[in-house]
């Protein structure tokens, strides 16, 4: 036989690009397509713990059927496979342009529940269609034969395509295009990926031998199973041979615990050290590079040394996490996100040395699918049951380092493995010891924590050739971290569900309590009993907040007021007699905080009577339709961001609704990251409501000794019903708008636009 004249060189180097193409593309239209459908969703359905559930739920789920739909489709007839998918692919089109949904699927059925409809009915078929064509794809190419080379590299390019839409959806689709207009350009994209398709199923049909009959992979095994870039097997599945059940137990292992890292390390950036804008999009871009990473080519690792960099990257972390220490954000961050990233590709190196040949590939695709959802669905819906902190990320750590490659013999029998976890131990157990009985000479406690156990992580670095020395090593260190005891302050309550971990802290001297929920605070309550009554942090008499209920105390009487977003009841403190207050609170655990006597007595002070509605506040808001306030106070935030859907032109005209003629519309808008300022102003303008802030940034030493915060506020009323002691009051100023910034709506919001450095 001949070798490949140059002109098929040619072209199976250009029939590779437009695979290459095809494989980015769906898998940026499927990343771009989740943020879409949610913040579609999200004025109709709230976001409550439940519709975020059925969310993920769905996109989990469908992501896994469609993995599963390749897997048996790839074992028909390419000609089958070809008519099936097209007529999928085509289907799609019929539910297309996706339309923001104007009522509930079924109005006497739960919002969950509703959701998961209108997300079967409006893209179960495109989403099912793009996230089957990576695997579908690669199975083709496997069966072009010697000139296709490595289909797993389209795998690669696949989750690249993820990454770019990851990051291009909130920096560059989102703040340039609405949800209507970006509905017609992805459903323009998704004809174009389906044209493409088709034109690649043309030419493999044209250049199959055999297109009706058993898929090439399958007739030619021992050719297609090659491992990439090898001349040998992979891992120990010979090409042709069936698949052992422990080969699937090791690929769904490896992909749930990948899950369960990225999630871990998430929701310990989000919620247990700062609110960062945009921070969920980094560990996720971290964990999509890795596999571009390995799969684009598996031996460029060792020359690298990715895997070795391990200790070096990762003890640090430990170090940090077992001595609770806060050093400076971003060092903080990128520690973290190093020792992930080394982490992943690790873990993601471990489950490519075990892929099996090219002709089980789609199989190999759903049981990783298969693990990620497992991962997720355990993270999600199981383990803020059994934790009331972020502990599955140390946990997910000490797993992932027993599961790395390790270039060092296996352990030789019981007596090498009780020698491995029992050096582990012993270093974490010795560093414990030197810290009770080797303190430093004038050096506290906590320079003698940071000592001993810097030195126990130095000598870890000695076992890292010995994964279950090390791993056991790490744990050991973390669990050493977890007893000793944490300066930050001492923590009395510790509460953890679906929205995240919250915490109750009492600082050093015990004069207050702090509520932390998503590394930010939420609510203050001095210790001393007589000053149960007191509102501090950002609700302080002297404060804004203040003014308003001093200005108005007239004209709010006897009258309903009305409070989005609960804290631990602070507003409550400006109960007058004969007042009816209503709080809206989307977290029950926020509630039982705020009530709770042995921690915060500020709301059975002042506000037991009120009545509490659980809930999102603007879906809430839309059902209470007899309510009319005097004054609607907003005060919703997650962490420290404030839900986008509570800040639309569609929303402000719900309260306006829900207001007197005479009403007054408070909002709470301190932020470190984003200035909210010129979005309500923009609001207010095309609404003609007359528009009002105050930014209360300077302290005095009795402010901070009452437990007082900084704040930013903006109170809105209809013209001519502003209350008039605010507007003579030069601390209160119009806000400064900016024109440039589009209105937001239902439509079209933008946080990128109005993120501040």
């Amino acid at each position: 036989m001949g070798e490949p004249s140059a002109s098929t060189s040619h072209n199976a180097a250009g029939v590779g690009v437009v695979y290459r193409v095809c494989a980015f593309l769906s898998a940026f239209l499927l990343f771009s397509l989740e943020p879409l459908v949610v913040k579609m969703a999200l004025p109709l359905y709230g976001g409550s713990a439940a519709v975020w559930g059925a969310a993920y739920l769905f996109f989990t789920l469908a992501l896994l059927c469609g993995y599963l739909y390749a897997h048996m489709l790839a074992r028909q007839p390419l000609l089958q496979q070809v008519i099936i998918h097209g007529a999928l692919l085509l289907a799609a089109v019929f539910v297309l342009p996706i339309r923001t949904p104007s009522q509930a699927a079924c109005s006497e059925c739960p919002a969950p529940l509703s959701l998961l409809v209108v997300l079967i009915e409006r893209i179960g078929l495109p989403f099912m269609a793009l996230s089957a064509t990576s695997p579908l794809l690669q199975a083709w190419w496997a069966r072009r034969g010697g000139e296709a080379g490595n289909p797993y590299a389209l795998f690669a390019f696949s989750n690249l395509g993820s990454i770019v839409a990851l990051t291009a959806y909130p920096f560059a689709v989102e703040p340039l295009l609405g949800l209507s207009v970006q509905s017609l350009v992805w459903t323009g994209c998704y004809v174009m990926l389906m044209l493409v398709q088709f034109a690649i199923a043309a030419n493999l049909l044209l250049q199959d031998k055999n297109p009706a009959g058993a898929p090439t992979a399958r007739r030619d095994a021992s050719s297609a199973g090659r491992p990439l870039n090898q001349k040998t097997p992979a891992n120990k599945e010979q090409a042709g041979s069936p698949i052992s059940r422990g080969s699937r137990t090791k690929w769904t292992a490896i992909s749930a615990l990948q899950v369960l890292l990225l999630l871990g390390l998430t929701n310990h950036l989000s919620t247990e050290i700062a609110p960062i804008p945009f921070v969920r999009t980094l560990p996720l871009a971290l964990y999509l590079l890795a596999f571009v990473v390995v799969f684009a080519g598996l031996r460029r690792l060792r020359s690298l040394g990715v895997i070795q960099a391990l200790p070096f990257t990762l003890l640090p972390v430990i170090v940090l996490l077992a001595l609770h220490e806060k050093v400076s954000l971003v060092p903080y961050v990128a520690l973290h996100l190093a020792a992930f990233f080394v982490l992943l590709v690790g873990l993601t190196a471990r489950l490519a040395l075990l892929r099996p040949p090219v002709a089980e590939l789609t199989e190999f695709y759903v049981w990783v699918a298969a693990g990620g959802a497992l991962g997720g669905v355990v993270e999600v819906f199981l383990v803020p049951h059994f934790f009331t902190t972020i502990a599955e990320y140390p946990i997910a750590i000490v797993l992932a380092c027993l599961l790395l490659p390790s270039s060092a013999s296996r352990p030789a029998g019981w007596f090498r493995w009780v020698l491995d976890a029992g050096a582990g131990i012993l270093l974490a157990f010795g560093a414990l010891l030197m810290v009770r009985w080797a303190p430093l000479e004038h050096a506290g406690i906590a320079a003698t924590e940071r000592l001993w156990l810097a030195i126990a992580a130095g000598l870890a670095l000695l076992f890292f050739r010995r994964r279950l020395r090390f791993a056991i090593a790490v744990a050991a260190l973390l669990a050493a971290g977890a007893i000793l005891p944490d300066e930050n302050g001492q923590p009395l309550l510790r509460e953890r569900n679906f929205f995240g971990s919250k915490r109750v802290v009492v600082d050093s001297q015990q004069r207050f309590h702090f509520f932390v929920s998503a590394g930010t605070i939420h609510g203050i309550q001095l210790v001393d009993p007589g000053s149960a009554s007191e509102p501090a942090a950002y609700y302080s008499r002297s404060g804004p907040l203040g003014d308003i209920f001093q200005w108005g105390s007239e004209r709010f009487g006897n009258r309903e007021i009305g409070v989005v977003g609960m804290g631990i009841g602070s507003t409550a403190c400006y109960r007058q007699p004969g007042q009816r207050w209503t709080f809206y609170e989307l977290d029950p655990a926020v509630v039982a905080i705020a009530r709770d006597p042995d921690i915060f007595s500020v709301f059975d002070t002042c506000g037991a009577d009120a009545t509490v509605v659980l809930g999102d506040g603007r879906l809430r808001l839309s059902e209470d339709v007899s309510r009319r306030y005097a004054l609607l106070i907003l005060d919703a935030y997650s962490g420290d961001q404030v839900p986008v859907h509570l800040l639309t032109r569609e929303a402000l005209a719900l309260y306006l609704a829900r207001i007197s003629n005479d009403g007054i519309l408070a909002f709470h808008i301190s932020n470190r990251n984003f200035d909210l300022a010129p979005v309500l102003t923009a609001l207010a303008a095309d609404a003609n409501l007359s528009v009002l802030e105050r930014d209360d940034l300077g302290l005095s030493m009795e402010d901070v000794k009452m437990g007082k915060m900084t704040s930013r506020w903006i109170v809105m009323a209809r013209q001519g019903q502003m209350l008039p002691g605010i507007s003579a009051d030069p601390r209160w100023h119009m806000p400064t708008a900016n024109p440039d910034l589009p209105l937001w709506t239902d439509d079209y919001s933008s946080l990128a636009r109005v993120l501040q450095f």
